[in-house]
């Protein structure tokens, strides 16, 4: 299982509501717009990245 979760601008909203239970599973939330996925990053570009790196939501 992935170990880190990348959430997409579109439902940052809905993954702050969720964070307690999302951490039960995932280490860390890397949102879109953060330091390593800068904000309006191509959907292909955060693709790429969560398929490299970690599992995408």
């Amino acid at each position: 299982m992935a170990s880190n979760l990348v959430v997409d601008r579109d439902i940052l909203g809905w993954a702050d509501g969720q964070k307690a239970r999302l951490l039960k599973t995932y280490e860390s939330i890397i949102p879109v717009g953060g330091d390593t996925l800068p904000q309006r990053s191509a959907d292909r570009e955060v693709a790429i990245f969560a398929r490299k790196t970690i599992a995408i939501c």
